[in-house]
């Protein structure tokens, strides 16, 4: 995965994919932990990269908080059981 991103000329792009894989993998980390550390860290990390990608690109930023509000939504994993 990372070396992929290493090959990205485009700066925001390569940034782009760098929190991808981040979001990712905290989403990874904490897929069955709903009320303990992990789940609290991996929220963390999202909201720190959609704080970041907020003052870089607003509109990026809004997808982001968009996509993390969802899957804090719940239904997922209702409907899933």
């Amino acid at each position: 995965m990372i070396a992929a991103v290493n090959d990205e000329t485009n700066l925001v792009e390569k940034e782009r994919k760098i929190d991808a894989i981040r979001w990712n993998q905290a989403e990874e980390l904490s897929t069955f932990d709903y009320f303990d550390i992990n789940a609290l860290l991996a929220y963390l990390v999202k909201v720190n990269i959609v704080a970041r990608w907020t003052r870089l690109d607003d509109k990026q930023g809004r997808e982001m908080l968009h996509r993390l509000m969802t899957s804090l939504d719940g239904k997922d994993l209702i409907n899933k059981q």
